[in-house]
C-alpha cells in the first residue's frame, strides 16, 4: 500500500510540536522547570513573612500581589512554552540545510518493510523497527525509535476510510497498536 504526498515544514514543525507534548523525558523536564520557578517566586513572599515584625496576616494582605507569582507563573509557563517550543522547531528548521528534506514523498508499506521515497533518496526500515503508531488530528507518525518517526500527513489520502485502511493494515503487519491522540 503506498501514499503520496508533499511533506511540508509544518509537518515537521507538528511532528516535534507532538514529541515535546508526549515525550516523557522532556515532560519531566517541563515539570522540574515548573517546579523550580514555582519555589523560586514563592521563596521571596515566605522570606518577607518570616523576617516582617508586622502581623502575618497584615503582611500577607499588603504583599498578595507577590503571593500569587508562582500561580501565574504556572499558567503563563505553559502557555508561552507550548510557544516557544514551535518557534524553536521553526528556527531549527530553517537554519538547517533541508534541501531534499520537504517536497514530493511518498510512503509505501509491504509485508516486511517501510519504505519513504524523495526525490533525494530511499529510506527502508523493516517493520520490525515500527515502535509506535500514533494518529493525530493530522498525521500518522510512524516511530521507528523514540525519537525518530516516518511522518504521513492525512491529507495523502482521499478520504478517512483510506487513511484507516492504511493504518489497519500497518498495525496488522506490525503486531503494533495505533494510538490515537
Amino acid at each position: 500500500m503506498k501514499a503520496s504526498f508533499e511533506l511540508t515544514r509544518d509537518d515537521l514543525v507538528a511532528f516535534v510540536m507532538y514529541h515535546n507534548l508526549h515525550s516523557p523525558t522532556v515532560r519531566r523536564q517541563q515539570r522540574r522547570i515548573f517546579v523550580i520557578g514555582a519555589l523560586c517566586l514563592a521563596a521571596l513572599p515566605a522570606l518577607i513573612l518570616t523576617t516582617t515584625d508586622e502581623p502575618v496576616l497584615e503582611t500577607a494582605v499588603a504583599i498578595w500581589p507577590l503571593l500569587l507569582g508562582p500561580v501565574f507563573f504556572i499558567f503563563f509557563m505553559a502557555f508561552f512554552l507550548k510557544r516557544a517550543v514551535r518557534r524553536a522547531a521553526r528556527g531549527m528548521i530553517e537554519e538547517a540545510d533541508s534541501s531534499g528534506y520537504f517536497g514530493p514523498c511518498s510512503l509505501s508499506i509491504t509485508r516486511d518493510s517501510v519504505v519513504e521515497t524523495k526525490p533525494d533518496g530511499e529510506s527502508v526500515r523493516k517493520l520490525t523497527t515500527v515502535k509506535k503508531i500514533v494518529l493525530t488530528n493530522h498525521h500518522v507518525l510512524i516511530y521507528t525509535s523514540s525519537i525518530e518517526a516516518f511522518i504521513l500527513p492525512k491529507r495523502a489520502f482521499d478520504d478517512d476510510d483510506q487513511c484507516r485502511e492504511f493504518t489497519r493494515r500497518l498495525a496488522e503487519y506490525t503486531s503494533v497498536e495505533p494510538v490515537v491522540r
